[in-house]
């Protein structure tokens, strides 16, 4: 959680934190890739309380877990007016095939969905089990990635009609100057000149 803090952007409420989190991991925001090896995806985890510490990783579990960060973001994205794709669908359906969950009643009669395995397969469905929370509260669609090219970071979307689509004022002052640009670019541009010395050209006769 310390990239979207330290980007100056609010932390996702409840466990969706978790999920902006990891998807900020990625090389985005002019920040390279955190998760270089198992053993920064095993800090990460372990300060999100989804692994014990001491609990090894492996170069497998490692490519299992940014596979699946990168599939979540292309469903944020979707959330930011991406259209979707059934091969990030076939990917991300790949990737949790086998992961072992449960349906469980808890407070107030509520059902959750919970891993039921263990060891690194418990990770990934505690994982899966935010997502599909997520789904059923009616907030996953509030975590977007900002369009704004120079930063792609992922976050919440805390506007009344879950509109926003820039992540900060600074993502949209960017746009806003590209767009600017462009059409101050498109104004501008010279008029194509006659040859010094011709004569202006008649209007041709429609017959």
């Amino acid at each position: 959680m310390a990239r979207t803090a330290r980007a100056g952007l609010e932390p996702a409420p409840g466990e969706l934190r978790i999920l902006q989190a990891l998807a900020n991991t990625a090389a985005v925001g002019g920040e390279s890739e955190h998760l270089t090896d198992p053993q920064a995806l095993a800090r990460l985890l372990t300060d999100e309380k989804l692994l014990d510490r001491g609990v090894e990783l492996t170069a497998d579990d490692l490519q299992r877990v940014i596979a699946f960060r990168d599939g979540l973001r292309d469903l944020f994205l979707v959330n930011s007016g991406a259209a979707f794709s059934g091969r990030v669908r076939d990917r991300l359906n790949e990737l949790v095939q086998g992961v072992p969950m449960r349906l469980s009643f808890v407070d107030q009669g509520a059902i959750r969905v919970e891993p039921s395995s263990e060891g690194f397969d418990e990770v990934v469905g505690r994982l899966l089990g935010i997502v599909a929370q997520a789904q059923v509260d009616g907030v996953w669609r509030r975590l977007k990635v900002c369009v704004d090219s120079e930063c792609r970071r992922t976050f919440y979307d805390r506007s009344k009609g879950v509109t926003t689509v820039w992540c900060m004022k600074r993502c949209t002052n960017r746009h806003h100057a590209r767009k600017r640009r462009r059409r101050q670019g498109v104004s501008t541009q010279p008029d194509r000149q006659r040859p010094s010395g011709a004569a202006p050209s008649k209007p041709r006769r429609i017959r």
